[in-house]
């Protein structure tokens, strides 16, 4: 489009040097030449404004359609109901971890599912928005957005490292509670939930370091965590682990008192009421 541009200009340079024995004609020459290159100018973006107007309107469009088809195909999969057992969709409303539904349209949906969506149509949107600038020859802009696009799938891929860490959490709470009640160890809910926010944590530092967030910061963050739950750990079985620790203890130094020069000797049977009663009426 440059090319046609500077071919007109260059008529009307000419244009002006034969006009030029003729004052009154160089002067109007004069004043014309920069409203035509203007109107020449405005001539040629108008195609490329129209271009990318078409570009957002047919984006908006397969931006909308993809992310209702991903909401729906979510809300088969069954994800709300995973998320609210997690609760880390909370904060998107007061009941969002019982199951909090966001209306889109006539149709209720879970929003996790909601907000997955959002994040697919804003992000194929983005696309096409640079690809609308990219035709305007604003290369600066597109070159912001480019980047933006770029760095959006990591955030999804930290959401999900998010969503995957609290499921596993939970599973693996469960676990251990389970196996502190049946080993009758103390503080058996206490450690549940210290498992369960170790390794919300350990998720948080991997979405963090996916995210490209300060790795210094992120390795430091990881050492408190462990040291943390290391400290945690040693107090919460220290103090639950006190009647289960006094009893092998005594097992142990019964068995070495039975043990004398080598030789075993039986340890005085305890006397149970039965037995004193029986020899007190003999």
């Amino acid at each position: 489009a440059s090319a046609p541009n500077e071919s007109h200009q260059w008529q009307l340079i000419n244009a002006v040097n034969a006009a030029g024995s003729a004052p009154s004609g160089l002067s109007a020459l004069l004043l014309f030449a920069p409203l035509a290159a203007l109107l020449l100018s405005l001539f040629s973006f108008i195609p490329k404004l129209i271009g990318a107007l078409l570009l957002l309107l047919i984006g908006w469009w397969i931006a909308k359609l993809l992310g209702r088809l991903v909401v729906g195909l979510l809300e088969r999969v069954g994800l709300g109901a995973a998320a609210a057992r997690t609760g880390m969709f909370g904060f998107l409303g007061p009941s969002a971890s019982g199951g909090a539904t966001a209306v889109r349209g006539t149709t209720a949906v879970s929003r996790p599912s909601w907000l997955i969506g959002q994040i697919v149509k804003w992000f194929v949107f983005l696309i096409f928005v640079d690809l609308a600038v990219e035709a305007l020859g604003l290369a600066q802009v597109s070159d912001l957005l480019h980047r933006v696009i770029l760095w959006i799938p990591n955030l999804v891929v930290a959401l999900l490292v998010l969503f995957l860490g609290a499921l596993l959490a939970q599973f693996v709470g469960r676990l251990v509670r389970g196996a502190a009640a049946t080993g009758r160890v103390g503080n058996a809910g206490f450690l549940g939930r210290l498992v369960e926010y170790g390794i919300i944590a350990l998720a948080a530092v991997v979405a963090l370091n996916q995210l490209g967030i300060g790795a210094v910061f992120v390795d430091i963050l990881f050492a408190a965590v462990i040291a943390a739950l290391a400290l945690a750990a040693g107090l919460a079985f220290g103090l639950g682990g006190q009647n289960v620790a006094s009893r092998m203890w005594g097992q142990t130094y019964q068995g070495t008192q039975g043990s004398v020069g080598g030789t075993t000797r039986a340890l005085p049977e305890e006397k149970t009421p039965a037995t004193s009663t029986t020899r007190r009426q003999r």
